[in-house]
């Protein structure tokens, strides 16, 4: 819908460096110290995002790359990262 367009036109940073932090702290995230250390873990494809939100896990973060027409399952996720940023 436009309201999910909206609201990832708002929440979304460009990211054109592979040299940014959010980058790196996701690289770490790779490996199981990194996963320790942060307490958190990488979730990686649309099927694996959209089972986990059925499972009532929200992302922290969601890293896409911007098309024209948002997959349904990546719409879904931007809406609960949005309602979960609002409480």
């Amino acid at each position: 819908t436009e309201h999910v367009r909206e609201v990832a036109a708002q929440m979304t940073k460009q990211i054109s460096s592979f040299s940014n932090p959010i980058i790196k702290s996701v690289r770490g995230l790779h490996d199981r110290k990194g996963r320790q250390q942060n307490g958190q873990f990488l979730v990686e494809g649309l099927q694996a995002i959209g089972m986990a939100l059925d499972a009532g896990i929200v992302p922290e973060m969601v890293l896409y790359a911007p098309e024209e027409n948002l997959h349904p399952v990546l719409k879904k996720v931007l809406a609960a990262v949005d309602a979960r940023s609002v409480i």
